[in-house]
């Protein structure tokens, strides 16, 4: 675990657009305990945003605007729950000690 902590720091200062925000155990029930969900944005405008959601057998796109708008919410809530980048990258470095 402690390489994989290092990696996410490495990739956090690297990547300029990549955040990593720990969601602690003392968040309690949110909002993805029903799983793990992706949010696609593209660049080109008539590429709509989906979102994606990975199954054992297969996996799902949503497209409707009110379920992207249902999963950006999600993550919304997920981000307010999680630390601060910061706070996480604190965390991250003591956990990779």
């Amino acid at each position: 675990m402690a390489e994989q902590c290092r990696h996410l720091i490495q990739l956090r200062q690297s990547l300029p657009h990549v955040t990593v925000q720990v969601l602690p155990f003392t968040a309690g029930a949110h909002a993805a305990l029903d799983g793990a969900f992706n949010i696609l944005e593209f660049p080109v405008s008539t590429d709509p945003d989906i979102v994606y959601l990975e199954q054992a057998q297969s996996g799902l796109v949503l497209e409707d605007p009110h379920e992207l708008s249902s999963y950006t919410a999600r993550f919304q809530s997920l981000a307010d729950l999680a630390l601060s980048p910061d706070e996480s990258r604190d965390l991250i470095a003591t956990l990779s000690a």
